[in-house]
């Protein structure tokens, strides 16, 4: 989760990747205060603690990675697809998933100069106009070109039950 929201969800970073201002999580709670911070969402003046949105990317990043999983079921070992997961999760799931999810919320929006300045803050593909509140672009489409080409590179299922090694061994 922490690697996810440094890299998916802050916005120190730039349209395309987001900062390490939240890196291991710092910042969430404040111990002086003894609150936790709050993430924006589509309605004005309706946030939530941000360790609740936290826990909401984590369970999309599980999603994708299942659905990839799911191609690949014993047709790769299972160390190798471990490894497959972490590379692709770093560098595609992350990015696609800030470009298309972050922007400062609705709240950021105080007047109309100001728009622009906060907009340019956004993801990349949240700036050219997405609105995935479903994660059909950060989940289906980004798990579907990783499954299909580690698929298409693996070998079939067929040929795995015929020979002596087996992926799961």
């Amino acid at each position: 989760m922490v690697h996810l929201r440094i890299l998916a969800g802050v916005h120190q970073g730039n349209p395309i990747i987001g900062g390490f201002s939240r890196l291991f999580l710092e910042g969430t709670f404040d111990s002086a205060t003894q609150s936790f911070s709050m993430a924006a969402t589509f309605s004005k003046n309706t946030p939530l603690y941000e360790l609740v949105y936290v826990a909401f990317q984590a369970t999309f990043a599980a999603i994708t990675c299942c659905l990839i999983l799911g191609s690949v079921v014993e047709r790769m070992k299972f160390s190798a697809v471990l490894l497959f997961l972490v590379i692709w999760f770093t560098f595609s799931y992350c990015p696609v998933a800030h470009m298309v999810w972050y922007w400062a919320g609705p709240d950021a929006y105080t007047s109309a100069e100001q728009a622009q300045a906060v907009s340019a803050t956004a993801g990349l593909i949240w700036q050219w106009g997405a609105l995935d509140f479903a994660g059909g672009t950060v989940v289906h489409i980004n798990a579907a070109w990783p499954a299909w080409w580690v698929r298409s590179c693996s070998a079939s299922a067929s040929a795995w039950a015929r020979s002596r090694w087996h992926p799961t061994a």
